[in-house]
């Protein structure tokens, strides 16, 4: 584990010698979060009052936050494991004595540590637009989703970037993927904006977990579940795509032929 974090902080240490390259992702992250709100402003104005122009802000902030925390939208630490893959640089760590998905995750985790710490500053933003009531239980919860929702998001990132074993171009799928997690999982549009048939089945699926889910639990007045449900499900996703995902990759390292090996 210390290994791990020392290279989050190895990966990070190079801001601190190229520091203009922090200025790209704060301004990044900055229009993200500002078309998106904007957008929803102009939405809340033509609602007619049936959407509270604060409460939605809020949600905005939060629901982004959480997903770039979970990087479940660009999926671009899949997409670090698809360059490795197609570059042959995963070829080097191979040979060494690492679990592999975790020292790959932590250098991910190191170059975006700019990225992180934006997004956690637009998370209290996001909450103290909305004041809600934030007792131990509330918060734990919080925590406890963030965490099943981090996992379920690595799962996503860890079978995008296996496509890369089979296929030369995994950019688009990696592309599509996102959108579809953007779309389904609160993200872009709160789950209890969609019919109800629709709310359903999506709260069922692996998608709202990672961003609906934790987001929903400070943001109470958009929540269509109960956080107890929210947990039972979002842990059942968690097994299931971890369970798998692992399978998948070990399936693909033992198909996989490198030169040099």
């Amino acid at each position: 584990m210390f290994f791990y974090l020392r290279n989050v902080w190895f990966q990070a240490l190079r801001y601190t010698a190229y520091p203009l390259e922090m200025v790209a992702p704060i301004i990044r992250r900055l229009v993200e979060v500002g078309f998106i709100v904007l957008f929803w402003l102009a939405v809340a104005r033509s609602s007619n009052g049936s959407i509270n122009p604060r409460q939605m802000t809020s949600y905005v902030l939060i629901a982004t936050s959480v997903a770039a925390l979970c990087n479940t939208n660009t999926l671009w630490f899949g997409g670090l494991i698809g360059k490795q893959v197609k570059m042959g640089e995963i070829n080097s760590l191979l040979i060494r004595p690492i679990n592999l998905i975790p020292y790959l995750y932590s250098t991910f985790l190191g170059q975006e540590v700019v990225m992180v710490a934006m997004s956690i500053l637009t998370l209290f933003i996001g909450i103290a637009l909305n004041p809600v009531s934030l007792t131990f239980v509330n918060v734990m919860t919080f925590i406890v989703m963030l965490i099943i929702a981090i996992g379920i998001a690595i799962s996503f990132n860890v079978l995008i970037g296996i496509t890369a074993f089979y296929i030369t171009e995994a950019t688009s799928v990696r592309h599509v993927m996102g959108h579809i997690i953007r779309t389904f999982s609160g993200a872009m549009i709160p789950i209890s904006f969609f019919h109800g048939v629709w709310q359903k089945v999506l709260l069922y699926s692996p998608f709202p977990v990672t961003i609906y889910g934790p987001a929903s639990i400070l943001t109470p007045s958009f929540a269509t579940i109960s956080n107890i449900q929210l947990l039972l499900i979002g842990a059942f996703w968690l097994i299931a795509l971890w369970a798998f995902s692992l399978w998948m990759w070990k399936k693909a390292l033992t198909n996989y032929d490198a030169i040099g090996l």
